[in-house]
């Protein structure tokens, strides 16, 4: 099994789709300029919060011990059986481009090897579980 975290689950169930979306890559550490490639649905195959989404949701004011901030979406591995080098490979797109997304995410505390690309929208019947957060476990989402 392979996790989709969000902070827009809500709209996401409604709208009964993970909606693949231009994956920005950081030209620099301060994420000051960024080139769109894409669009993809990022997934991981860690159970655990990823924490370079965290990391991006606290920006915004939310952190991880708010109850039903944090979505879960659980599919099966073969919705997104690409890894971050095999999509770029196969995109033609050269290692360098992802060194300072890569470096972020590490400074975060995430691990690129658990990443996983879906290629396009991944709809509702792909999906395997619907989880909050409830600020200290996942619990199926009402």
């Amino acid at each position: 099994m392979i996790y989709h975290y969000t902070v827009a689950g809500l709209g996401v169930r409604r709208l009964g789709l993970l909606q693949a979306l231009p994956l920005l890559v950081y030209r620099d550490l301060l994420c000051r300029e960024s080139v769109p490639l894409g669009p993809v649905v990022w997934f991981t195959t860690s159970p655990v919060l990823d924490r370079a989404v965290a990391c991006k949701a606290m920006l915004d004011g939310i952190t991880p011990d708010q109850p039903g901030a944090f979505w879960r979406f659980a599919v099966a591995e073969s919705a997104a059986p690409l890894s971050l080098p095999e999509w770029a490979q196969r995109r033609g797109h050269p290692p360098e481009l992802f060194r300072w997304m890569l470096l972020t995410a590490q400074l975060a505390g995430s691990d690129y090897r658990d990443w996983r690309l879906a290629e396009g929208d991944v709809p509702a019947r792909l999906w395997q579980a619907v989880e909050v957060w409830d600020g200290r476990d996942w619990r199926a989402a009402p």
